[in-house]
């Protein structure tokens, strides 16, 4: 019963030190080749790990069990099965995408694994809530975080060769987003349950120099943004987001759909230089063109068929040129649209407008610029593991759990 007991009060705790690399953490020498790509070498690993396939299995049959037989399912609130039912939706049409898949095998797993993924986050942040845990967790995460850096800095593996912070991660760009996402998370998650932590500024502090220390610029902007946008007006703050989001998703998904209807098939990259953010117009133009090369446009490969496959993609096969090392689109809307074609994508985006629109708390709401920026130039939508798709789906459970249930303080 104790090990029952610390598992449902602590089991967040696991998630997320899981998520930031503290159990499996990369304290050897960094070299500059591991932070050509962020979170896409996480993705290609996808389902590959041993260790995580054993850890999320157990953590979801653990609280599926909690939930389903102990008949805690007649306290979960009405609005957080509602957000995780469209989430698992979500999921579902990556399940679909399995019938048009050239590789339904990796499709099925790493369908099933981002349920087992969403159900396990979900589930852990609410018992963590509900015993009143997440006081300890941030301070124990922490804690956990400084050491690692620490201990990865004196074994020689804590910078780069270019002297910018890489810690315990892969890089110093996974090192600053983990940071800046532990930062902001817990922030909003104090604003929002009012838990008192001795020094709280203070940590704020330390986890923003050493984001400035990975030199990770994106990160250092999500931060900075993130804390001018807590100071605007919760009904400004959500049209900004919402605009940026509808605006996004125009640019990346329905201008080529829109402009072929036209007989002309018209995309971002024909507004951009190849070179644009390092590289990434050259990619981008890439794959919009293999998209309409292969009639792929509407339906996609199927999820996670793209990159991460035992085949390289056929445009990215060149062994003169550096498309041959990607294995990311360096876009969250393209690499939907990839998997997903432009009517899955506009189904999901449009469920992800749903989740947001739900949300009525300013500090969550604005917590949620970092997932929709990040995925400008990276690929964290819809992706396991990761601390941006942990981020949105936390800050989706918190906005359904109040304080006043459980005695936090004010809602």
């Amino acid at each position: 019963m104790l090990l029952i007991r610390l598992l449902e009060k602590y089991g967040f705790l696991l998630v997320i030190l899981f998520c930031i690399g503290a159990i499996q953490p990369a304290l050897y020498s960094k070299i500059s080749m591991m932070e050509t790509n962020l979170e896409s070498r996480v993705s290609v690993k996808s389902g590959s790990n041993a260790l995580k396939q054993i850890f999320w299995i157990f953590l979801f049959f653990f609280y599926v069990y909690r939930v389903a037989f102990t008949r805690l399912y007649k306290e979960l609130p009405a609005d957080l099965l509602k957000n995780l039912g469209v989430l698992l939706i979500i999921c579902f049409l990556a399940l679909i995408s399995v019938f048009w898949s050239d590789f339904p095998s990796h499709t099925l797993k790493r369908a099933f694994f981002q349920i087992i993924f969403s159900v396990t986050v979900v589930l852990s942040f609410y018992f963590s809530y509900r015993h009143g845990s997440l006081r300890n967790i941030v301070l124990v995460t922490l804690v956990c975080t400084y050491v690692l850096i620490l201990v990865s800095i004196m074994l020689g593996g804590g910078f780069t060769p270019n002297y910018s912070l890489a810690g315990f991660a892969k890089g110093k760009n996974v090192m600053g987003i983990n940071i800046a996402v532990i930062l902001v998370l817990f922030h909003f998650l104090r604003q929002r349950y009012q838990f008192k932590l001795d020094y709280f500024n203070v940590h704020l502090g330390v986890l923003f120099f050493l984001i400035i220390l990975t030199q990770s610029k994106t990160s250092i902007l999500l931060v900075i943004t993130y804390f001018c946008l807590i100071r605007l007006n919760y009904t400004l703050v959500r049209s900004l987001i919402g605009f940026f989001f509808l605006s996004l998703s125009f640019v990346f998904v329905l201008l080529p759909f829109i402009s072929s209807s036209y007989g002309e098939y018209i995309t971002i990259s024909d507004f951009i230089s190849e070179d644009f953010l390092t590289g990434r117009g050259m990619i981008w133009d890439t794959l919009y063109y293999d998209l309409y090369f292969f009639d792929k446009y509407n339906l996609g490969y199927g999820y996670g068929a793209y990159f991460g496959t035992p085949v390289t993609p056929y445009f990215f096969d060149d062994p003169y040129s550096f498309l041959q090392f990607i294995n990311s689109p360096h876009n969250g809307f393209l690499d939907l649209l990839l998997q997903f074609g432009v009517i899955f994508t506009s189904l999901i985006l449009l469920l992800l407008m749903l989740l947001f629109k739900n949300i009525k708390c300013l500090y969550i709401t604005s917590a949620l610029f970092l997932p929709l920026v990040h995925n400008i130039t990276e690929a964290s939508f819809f992706k396991d593991n990761t601390m941006i798709w942990l981020v949105f789906i936390v800050a989706i459970a918190a906005s359904s759990l109040t304080q006043k249930r459980y005695g936090f303080g004010k809602n």
